[in-house]
């Protein structure tokens, strides 16, 4: 008896409507070892409803951490020479070549309308148009739409059993890859074959440079829709390993530890899911979120996983611009227009420069010399109370107020000479000119009378005695009686017998050590003798100079009588 046919709608909304699943029973079925392939159904059938075997999810090999690492620092050098904005949905057009490779016996054949059913799924899946349709199950998880469309370019039909068993990076592979591949970086070459133990795997974009005729991607032919039944047979093997291509990591990279995926919204988890975990797990309780289980790039079955989140679409444009994108990112400088009133935007050699807007100087203190993207240079006002200049020298304590310097208190002028007059010029400061000649004034000198100013100076007759003596002569001992310290004070007294300031006295000891000083305001100084031994020393006084014009040694006295006025002895302690 010939296959029972029976017509079964699908039940994934995100394939072309009106797009049936094939499934037949058969009477009998024979048994194929995991070493040999299953007989392939007819062209325009399905495979049987069951794998014989469940193959490894994803066989794309993770990079190292220093290629991770050099990635991360050629992103950062290389996009925003090329980046403009971020680009909006289904901008960047991606060529698809498909790549059907079959065993002698004809398994793998695919159908022009599965074919075109997978670049349905891709472009739902990108667009962010997917859904959740695994149970009755309540999911609301957001999926972004990303900024590429996928175009089918061309499609190729290759018999080769070595081909269609090749594993990863076998010489098998090598030599289909080197035999079909079609275009550049940009281009998109989707080989279909056993799979070789996994649904699929891709190389990434940063791969390309050193390995152009390996790049591309690798998946088990019944992954795509309409061939099979089962879990894994909806399309999505090709969006998850798409994006690798794209340079994705899977969302579990690097466990709950580091950086992971590179991408901040997911969320870290321990290790793949499978199936379709209800409740949502957990894995990383120290890391904030729940397992990203209906994300694209986990492990779980087709029907669980719908979502591309934000930071991963936006890390594919980055990946894209940097490794895929051969078009130049610019003609004009018009082409490199960021937005940013406060960039100088340029084009050269077809990619776009960024340098810094320099804001040129107010001049005014009270501004901050800024730059707003939106409105370019501007100069908001700085904190009020901060010092400033009005350019007034004849203020001082000037301070910012609402961006405009207000003056501070006037500056005093004033030099306590009253033979100059005190002024203030704004752009100099003070100023002290000569009073006119004759203006009174007082020189401080009590010997003189009739004080005027005369060239800017104040001046007098003089009215004392030129001659000045000793008024007074006192003194004091301190020590111990062996070592022991002599000192003479000493008034002198002009011809009016008046103190005298400035006065030089000179003198000497009987032992023959000799001592001066100069009196102060009050016309005294003194004179001191230290380490003394002998009972008493004698001072005598032997001049007056300085401000006293001549001495008079007769006119000397002592109001106490302890001495002469000229000759002082002091006797130890």
């Amino acid at each position: 008896m010939g296959p029972d046919i029976q017509v079964v709608p699908m039940i994934r909304a995100r394939l072309s409507p009106g797009l049936v699943s094939l499934t037949f029973t058969l009477g009998a079925f024979a048994v194929v070892g995991c070493d040999s392939a299953p007989s392939a159904p007819p062209v325009g059938t399905v495979a049987p409803t069951e794998r014989l075997a469940t193959p490894e999810r994803c066989g794309t090999p993770m990079p190292s951490a220093e290629v991770m690492a050099a990635v991360e620092q050629h992103l950062l050098a290389v996009v925003p020479a090329r980046r403009l904005k971020a680009r909006s949905a289904a901008t960047v057009t991606i060529p698809v070549w498909v790549h059907v490779v079959t065993a002698s016996n004809g398994t793998g054949a695919l159908t022009a309308q599965q074919i075109a059913d997978q670049i349905d799924t891709l472009n739902v899946g990108y667009a962010g148009d997917d859904s959740f349709s695994w149970d009755g199950r309540n999911v609301s998880e957001p999926s972004v739409a990303t900024p590429f469309r996928f175009v089918l370019a061309g499609v190729t039909h290759t018999t080769n059993s070595t081909w269609f068993n090749a594993g990863i990076d076998s010489s098998a592979e090598r030599a289909m890859k080197q035999a079909l591949r079609v275009g550049g970086p940009e281009t998109l070459n989707l080989y279909t074959t056993s799979g070789g133990g996994y649904l699929g795997w891709a190389t990434f974009p940063s791969d390309y440079a050193s390995s152009p005729s390996d790049d591309g991607v690798v998946v088990a032919w019944d992954s795509f829709p309409g061939t099979s039944d089962w879990e894994y047979g909806y399309g999505d093997t090709a969006v998850h390993e798409v994006g690798h291509w794209l340079g994705l990591y899977h969302t579990f990279q690097g466990g709950c530890n580091g950086s992971g995926d590179q991408v901040s919204d997911t969320p870290a988890e321990r290790s793949n899911q499978f199936g379709c975990p209800s409740p949502q797990p957990d894995s990383c309780r120290n890391k904030s979120g729940l397992d990203p289980i209906y994300n694209f790039m986990d492990y779980t079955d087709d029907l669980c996983m719908f979502v591309f989140t934000a930071g991963q679409a936006a890390r594919m444009d980055d990946m894209h611009l940097a490794y895929r994108d051969t078009a130049p990112a610019c003609a004009t400088n018009a082409d490199c227009d960021d937005g940013d009133a406060c960039t100088n935007d340029s084009c050269q050699g077809g990619n776009c420069g960024h340098s810094a807007v320099s804001c040129p100087s107010d001049g005014n203190t009270c501004t901050s010399d800024a730059c707003d993207p939106a409105a370019g240079c501007a100069y908001p006002a700085v904190a009020n109370g901060t010092s400033c200049s009005d350019g007034d020298a004849c203020t001082a304590g000037d301070a910012c107020q609402g961006g405009v310097c207000a003056a501070g208190g006037a500056i005093s002028c004033d030099d306590g000479d009253a033979c100059t007059l005190d002024a203030c010029a704004p752009a100099s400061g003070c100023t002290h000119a000569s009073a006119p000649n004759g203006t009174v004034c007082d020189d401080g000198d009590a010997c003189t009378g009739g004080d005027s100013c005369q060239g800017g100076v104040c001046g007098g007759t003089l009215i004392c005695e030129a001659g000045g003596h000793v008024g007074d002569l006192d003194g004091s001992a301190s020590g111990s009686r062996r070592n022991w310290t002599a000192t003479v004070t000493v008034l002198a007294h002009d011809g009016n017998h008046a103190p005298v300031a400035g006065a030089t006295v000179s003198g000497s000891w009987d032992s023959g050590q000799s001592g001066a000083c100069t009196t102060a305001s009050n016309g005294r100084c003194q004179i001191a003798l230290s380490g003394n031994r002998s009972r008493r020393v004698t001072f005598t006084v032997s001049s007056l100079g300085g401000s006293v014009t001549s001495y008079d040694a007769a006119a000397n006295h002592d109001p106490d009588n302890d001495s002469d006025g000229t000759r002082l002895t002091i006797s130890r302690p």
